[in-house]
């Protein structure tokens, strides 16, 4: 019985971290640079699941691959990400913001 828990406890982190990655990779392709897919990934490899527990895996991954274009130096509007992947800016604003505490080396704008 403890083995089947461990098992779907696997499973279930296994595919939020998929369906991150999927929706990522979607922002990404939408926006036409590539690059954006590999440094969230990063980001979202750091974080701690507690972090993000909670959260649906749009929003996690719209706020990863916000952060992860800024860190690029590219300038990408929360609304365009946001459109894509069918949240709210305010929801990718306030994990982003969140998020920023987390993950070092990412500067917030102002």
């Amino acid at each position: 019985m403890l083995a089947l828990e461990q098992e779907n406890k696997k499973s279930i982190k296994k595919k939020y971290s998929e369906m991150v990655k999927m929706y990522t990779g979607k922002v990404a392709e939408a926006l036409g640079v590539p690059e954006v897919t590999v440094v969230a990934l990063q980001i979202f490899q750091r974080l701690d699941k507690r972090i993000y527990q909670g959260k649906s895996p749009r929003v996690i991954a719209a706020a990863v691959a916000y952060l992860a274009a800024e860190r690029l130096g590219i300038y990408i509007h929360k609304q365009v990400i946001a459109k894509i992947l069918g949240v709210s800016k305010f929801s990718i604003r306030d994990t982003a913001s969140r998020l920023r505490k987390y993950v070092p080396n990412i500067k917030e704008t102002t």
